[in-house]
């Protein structure tokens, strides 16, 4: 054998070695991304009276939401009757009313804030995701020209984020960040 048919070889041998490794990477950017869609849960409809839970993860590694909620009588489509001291859209008849909202993280419930569930009313879906620092419940309520879109961010520790979106336009309205005290 020859030194130029020896390089030649040792050339081949090094292109199939790259080659391999390029499709070992790709096939580990795809995985990476199945996991991260995993981690997505899919849109879950909200009981207008009872309460709905999602979960991403284990009980202990995870996080688990229960939206807790309750109707409220406002009349008929074709005579509404505005509650007093209600956040309903009158999009829904009865209205549906979120009383809570529970947040437990790896094992851990966490503190929630009135203000981060207070005017909630009238909540279509609910999913859970992952996020950069945690993860991010979205709500979808209302209907129309009275329908929301909400996100809650979160970590493991607390509530980081509130912001409400208008459901038409998908405006920002509101955002409210939360602050963890520091001992």
């Amino acid at each position: 054998m020859s030194s130029c048919e020896y390089r030649v070889d040792e050339r081949s041998r090094f292109h199939l070695a790259i080659h391999a490794l390029r499709r070992r990477v790709c096939g580990a950017v795809l995985l990476a991304t199945a996991a991260h869609l995993a981690a997505a849960q899919q849109d879950t409809h909200v009981t207008s009276s009872g309460e709905t839970a999602l979960a991403l993860g284990s009980k202990n590694s995870g996080v688990r939401v229960t939206i807790s909620t309750h109707e409220v009588q406002n009349g008929i489509p074709s005579k509404p009757v505005k509650p007093k001291h209600s956040s309903c859209t009158m999009s829904r008849h009865p209205c549906s009313v979120v009383d809570s909202i529970v947040v437990t993280a790896n094992g851990k419930k966490l503190f929630i804030p009135r203000s981060v569930f207070c005017d909630l009313a009238d909540v279509n879906t609910a999913s859970l995701k992952t996020a950069e620092h945690g993860w991010v419940l979205a709500l979808v309520g209302g209907d129309a020209s009275e329908s929301y879109g909400l996100t809650i961010e979160f970590d493991a520790q607390h509530i980081s984020r509130r912001t409400l979106t208008d459901g038409e336009s998908g405006q920002k309205l509101q955002e409210t960040k939360y602050y963890q005290a520091v001992d």
